[in-house]
């Protein structure tokens, strides 16, 4: 066994070399650098061009700009004007007045959570959500959304973190949405170019033959190469987020570390009448439920991801050994990663999902629960990694098999 486990070691360097000698490793990582930041540029002006219209500074611009607006028309009616016109005068005021009286007491609330007394206006509305949930109770309804408001309420007084608005960005945030972004296609398609000619390649060029002559079993050969193409795509997937989060920290700042996230949230559905109509209702449940900060959620999200990203891997590794082309065994590849993403795209329902490997490429939805919400259906982070762990388990099975009844020295 000792010696076993020295040769799988020795197999594991010798590839690990290989594979810091290819230029494949730095194509990628040239081109996740070059993505991150084309996406991070857009992202950030996408924020910046948001705020010139939601920022509490805009909205007191046209505040300010609805006020002088009717002092202007009531001006104009001081100095006398046609009957008709006065009458259109008269019509444009009591718009423009309906206007402010709704814009000034949301304005005034958002002004004091962002430079007032924050906690008074979460301690007001904390009573209105625990009253609204009371009268709920007593109709015998649920208002799970209530719930869930009241508990990051809860959580924003008792850690005294003042709650960002919507229109606030942050790193962490903006981390958040461009791993989703970039976890769907763009991460699993370097993982691709990474791992796609481990094997295929070496029997393209003939050097796989110089392997297998030597005294060690196709089994450690290959499990070396397996453990080098995880290994790989694990530090490729904790560079690629490292330098994501580090883009948006200089871009954003490092505001927002504390701001609360759901994580553990399961659902039921049931179907009611809304409007006349069936509809299917996502039923939230709380009682597993936790609220951790953001930098905890995106660090958890990061191991997740990784996790995915070995599935992806594995896939391709399997392609990899299947083939005795490098090209193919990319092609390949990257058909299955471009065809699972768009049908689980495309479909929106069926239990056969469940078992589609890029249904969890982004699994810190199943943390959430987002996805269940989303497609209706019951699914939970274990059952989502189990899928994983057993699309990982058969691609590597049928490597080995394949790699051990290969015809390489005639080839």
């Amino acid at each position: 066994m000792l010696n076993w486990v020295q040769e799988l070691g020795r197999v594991y360097i010798n590839e690990w070399m290989k594979l810091m000698r290819r230029r494949r490793l730095w194509i990628t990582l040239l081109l996740g650098v070059i993505v991150l930041a084309g996406l991070s540029y857009i992202s950030w002006s996408q924020y910046q061009n948001g705020l010139e219209y939601n920022s509490l500074e805009a909205r007191e611009r046209y505040l300010q700009q609805d006020k002088d607006r009717v002092a202007d028309l009531q001006e104009q009616l001081k100095k006398g004007v046609p009957e008709e016109e006065e009458n259109n005068i008269k019509q444009e005021i009591e718009l423009a007045k309906e206007s402010i009286a709704s814009m000034e007491p949301a304005l005034k609330e958002e002004q004091e959570l962002v430079y007032g007394d924050w906690k008074k206006i979460l301690t007001e509305q904390k009573e209105g959500l625990e009253l609204s949930i009371k009268e709920m109770e007593e109709a015998g309804e649920t208002d799970s959304y209530a719930q869930q408001a009241l508990m990051l309420n809860q959580y924003h007084l008792d850690n005294n973190i003042r709650p960002l608005q919507h229109w606030e960005g942050s790193a962490f945030a903006s981390t958040s949405d461009l791993l989703y972004f970039t976890s769907l296609v763009f991460l699993p398609m370097l993982v691709v170019i990474l791992v796609a000619d481990m094997v295929s390649g070496e029997t393209t060029s003939g050097t796989i033959k110089l392997l297998l002559v030597r005294p060690v079993s196709r089994f450690t050969i290959l499990l070396g190469k397996w453990l080098v193409a995880i290994s790989a795509t694990v530090v490729l997937t904790l560079a690629f987020c490292a330098i994501l989060f580090g883009i948006q920290l200089l871009l954003f700042g490092g505001e927002g570390a504390d701001q609360p996230q759901m994580v553990g949230v399961t659902y039921t559905f049931e179907q009611q009448m809304i409007e006349g109509t069936p509809q299917t209702v996502a039923i939230g449940h709380y009682d597993n439920a936790s609220i951790i900060p953001q930098y905890e959620y995106i660090l958890g999200s990061i191991g997740l991801l990784a996790l995915a990203m070995m599935a992806v891997a594995t896939l391709t590794f399997f392609t990899s050994t299947w083939f005795q082309s490098a090209m193919v065994s990319t092609g390949v590849a990257f058909g299955i990663v471009i065809v699972g993403n768009i049908i689980t795209q495309m479909v929106s329902s069926g239990k056969w999902l469940f078992w589609l490997f890029s249904l969890y490429l982004h699994p810190a939805l199943l943390w959430t629960g987002e996805m269940s919400r989303d497609l209706e259906f019951s699914f939970t982070l274990g059952a989502g990694l189990a899928v994983l762990a057993a699309w990982t388990i058969v691609g590597l099975l049928l490597s080995i098999i394949r790699f051990q009844r290969k015809d390489i020295l005639q080839a």
